[in-house]
């Protein structure tokens, strides 16, 4: 039993050698992303580490903090702006001017399947749109 003992030691701290070894480093990034046109902050802009779930937004301030790998793919997008990809580097802070999209929305069509009512049995009001 005394035999066993010293091997069972010696085993478990090259586990965990190995595993603290391989374990990946995290770095904090933080940045904010800004509108181009006007030069100011953009606030929910989606912050993706590619590849990943792991995600945030943008503040009020248009500022983001992310938890990512030294190497890692941030991924921007918002409606309205182009998505776009930036390489971490090993940097602490990404800013970004996300370009804006040019393409519009044509039209936007809003229906409700199935519902039959006359318009003075409902509690609330409504719109009519005419072409």
């Amino acid at each position: 039993m005394k035999s066993i003992l010293p091997m069972l030691s010696l085993a478990l701290l090259l586990f965990s050698w190995t595993t603290e070894s391989t374990a990946q480093e995290v770095y904090t990034v933080t940045g904010q992303v800004i509108d181009p046109d006007d030069g100011l902050p953009l606030p929910g802009v989606n912050v993706l580490e590619k590849g990943t779930q792991n995600g945030r937004v943008t503040d009020t301030e248009g500022s983001y903090s992310i938890d990512v790998s030294p190497n890692a793919t941030l991924v921007f997008s918002f409606i309205g702006y182009k998505t776009t990809e930036i390489q971490v580097n090993n940097r602490s802070v990404v800013d970004l001017t996300i370009p804006t999209d040019n393409r519009q929305l044509a039209e936007v069509v809003v229906t409700a399947f199935g519902l039959e009512r006359d318009k003075k049995a409902l509690g609330y009001t409504t719109q009519s749109v005419e072409g």
